[in-house]
């Protein structure tokens, strides 16, 4: 790996280069798995290799040859030199082509490989190779979606490109299963360890860099690896014309046809079954397509209810792999039966907000609010003597950093003025409106000449409160990882329901595994431990979310679409921590963020610029808005109902 080109083009090594390959070859030919023969990993390029290449293809003319390594043409008119600070004995200028060859091919690779193969490009990369008007060979990534820690985002996209274009055949995540080690904590606690738990102080380790599977160590899933399911599904539906129930199935098997699978479908409302049954689908053979129409009764619409249409293909018979009927594929369409609520008046007119020293103190029903006068948050909610929010709502601009942050583009670099502007934040006025049903608390808060941030504090009618959020940046900034707002709940509200994408995490750009429903969780449960701690539990597309203990609790309803997590542990502790162990439970509450958006994860790789999400997912407006209601609630069914009043589809 670290030689370079050295030992492919020493002829000294030519032997055992081909005892290498020959070897491997005569070993493995008899494998119907096998597809084709490598030439080997890293291992720089050269005639050696292009010797391997002859002897196998000569041996067995039935395989392709792929080898990564084999990049750029120098003989060929339309190559790039790249200029070498040291030249090594025999080093190849085809490896210094690599940088260019990512994308464009430099321009082509050398005739000895079947394959153009390529490691980790984004998927723009991916678009310009399949596009040079040089190359005709296959394209596969060898390597790709580095899915090291809270990763693996933009998997959905690259499939969309690799199914428009023919040339590309697609890739090989790295990697399948982090590599971590049981150890026990000086407390009893066991844990995943990895590089630096072992080795003697002062000894070159990689630390957490072989956790980067979609599985953990004893092969439970991880939250991507429910997105790898979707994405590589055998079967995709697509909706056609939803008025008349009529659905789209592709086979994208190459070999069976649909015959081994049943098809079902079921329409749901916020969680509820409403309708279902089984579709009658002739056999579709490999690689067709046809249509199906879903057996749909007359919907009547209830003001402000989504309708969902879900269908699923699932095994007929037992596989080696899975008993009868497991879904090996399924699809979900919001359908048009919708009809907006009307606006409704939820002034509380006996509303009263009063100012004692720093504090202002609003009483609306049974319920009181107090919003500090220093810092202009919401610090208390309180309703009937209980406390539903027991710590200020701040602000929130960052998060802990995933191992795509911090190793790979170096997020508290190249944006850690985010990382403290919720603490940077200077009050500039606070305005009361004063009594009765058009009272409201105004907070303007500014980092100067940088952004002004207002919040608006209304009360409403069921002891509820609404928070409005305005973001306008005034200078040139980086991005920030999320616009949000973050609070605390009491411990005792531990029981969560909430509408919006699940039940696993999910992020902008990997959600296309998790479906739109009702789902319940609790606090401890709601977030996900990876082995390194870090950004963990997001759900996106949420309507609302409830947290009580059986009886009481309370509900954030967003009039758009929100992101939420809880997390039992502070946001501080996740960014420190390096092991699971390290985690320590805050005393008596849980954190709730309640998030406009949050970029997306990215993990092209995870030691480059690239490790950053694609553009699509940052946050690059200059103006954010939102709002949410924060009420008490006993629980989904109470939630449901406000939530079809308060959202705004």
């Amino acid at each position: 790996h670290g030689s370079g080109s050295r030992l492919s083009n020493d002829p000294q090594w030519a032997l055992s280069f081909l005892e290498r390959v020959s070897r491997m070859a005569v070993r493995d030919r008899n494998h119907p798995s096998i597809i084709g023969w490598s030439l080997g990993n890293e291992s720089g390029c050269g005639p050696n290799h292009a010797a391997c290449a002859q002897w196998v293809k000569d041996y067995d003319p039935t395989r392709f040859v792929h080898y990564e390594g084999a990049q750029g043409m120098p003989e060929h008119p339309a190559y790039t030199p790249f200029r070498r600070s040291a030249a090594s004995p025999g080093s190849d200028m085809r490896v210094k082509a690599r940088l260019q060859g990512m994308k464009m091919g430099n321009p082509d690779d050398p005739a000895y490989v079947d394959v153009i193969s390529r490691m980790y490009p984004s998927v723009e990369d991916l678009r310009k190779l399949a596009g040079s008007e040089y190359g005709t060979r296959p394209i596969i990534m060898c390597e790709y979606a580095h899915s090291m820690g809270n990763s693996t985002g933009g998997l959905a996209d690259y499939w969309t490109l690799i199914r428009s274009d023919e040339r590309l055949l697609g890739g090989f995540i790295w990697d399948w299963i982090d590599q971590g080690l049981v150890k026990t904590a000086s407390d009893g606690t066991k844990y995943w360890a990895y590089g630096g738990d072992f080795e003697p102080e002062g000894i070159h380790h990689d630390g957490n860099f072989c956790i980067n599977g979609v599985v953990n160590p004893d092969r439970s899933l991880k939250p991507a690896m429910w997105e790898c399911k979707q994405v590589f599904q055998p079967i995709e539906f697509s909706a056609v014309d939803l008025s008349k129930g009529v659905v789209g199935i592709r086979n994208r098997n190459f070999f069976i046809s649909t015959k081994d699978y049943r098809f079902v479908w079921r329409l749901t409302c916020e969680g509820r079954g409403l309708q279902g049954g089984e579709l009658a689908v002739d056999p579709i053979a490999a690689g067709g397509f046809g249509l199906v129409e879903v057996g749909l009764k007359p919907i009547r619409p209830v003001p402000g209810a989504e309708y969902w249409l879900e269908v699923s293909a699932r095994l007929k018979s037992p596989t080696d792999y899975a008993e009868a009927g497991y879904e090996v594929a399924a699809g979900q369409f919001v359908m048009p039966q919708y009809v907006a609520p009307k606006v409704a008046d939820n002034q509380a007119p006996k509303t009263k907000i009063t100012r004692a020293g720093d504090q202002y103190i609003v009483e609306n029903g049974s319920a009181k609010a107090v919003v500090n006068g220093q810092t202009g948050y919401l610090e208390r909610y309180v309703v009937a003597g209980r406390e539903l929010i027991c710590a200020p709502l701040r602000p929130n601009f960052w998060r802990p950093l995933t191992d795509n942050d911090s190793r790979g583009w170096k997020a508290a670099q190249m944006a850690g003025f985010w990382s403290t502007a919720g603490d940077d934040l200077q009050l500039r006025s606070i305005e009361s409106s004063g009594n009765g049903a058009f009272s409201r608390i105004v907070v303007e808060k500014e980092i100067p000449g940088k952004l002004v941030l207002t919040l608006t504090y209304t009360p409403e009618k069921g002891d509820a409160i609404r928070v409005g959020y305005t973001l306008r940046l005034l200078a040139p900034l980086p991005e920030p990882l999320r616009v949000g707002m973050q609070t605390e709940v009491p411990k005792s509200l531990r029981k969560v329901a909430y509408y919006g994408r699940g039940p696993w995490e999910n992020y902008s750009d990997r959600q296309a595994g998790a479906y739109v429903g009702v789902y319940e969780t609790t606090t401890e449960k709601f977030g996900f431990d990876y082995i390194a701690p870090q950004e963990n539990g997001n759900r996106c597309d949420v309507r609302w979310i409830v947290l009580g203990d059986g009886k009481r609790g309370v509900s954030f309803t967003g009039t758009t679409l929100l992101n939420v997590s809880v997390w039992p542990y502070s946001q501080q502790m996740l960014d420190s921590a390096r092991h699971t162990c390290d985690l320590r439970p805050l005393a008596g509450s849980v954190v709730v963020n309640i998030d406009h958006a949050q970029t997306g994860l990215g993990g092209t790789d995870t030691w480059s610029a690239k490790a950053r999400a694609s553009e699509q997912y940052w946050l690059r407006e200059k103006n954010y808005n939102y709002e949410f209601v924060v009420s008490p609630c006993t629980g989904k069914m109470e939630a449901a109902e406000a939530g079809r009043a308060i959202f705004r589809k």
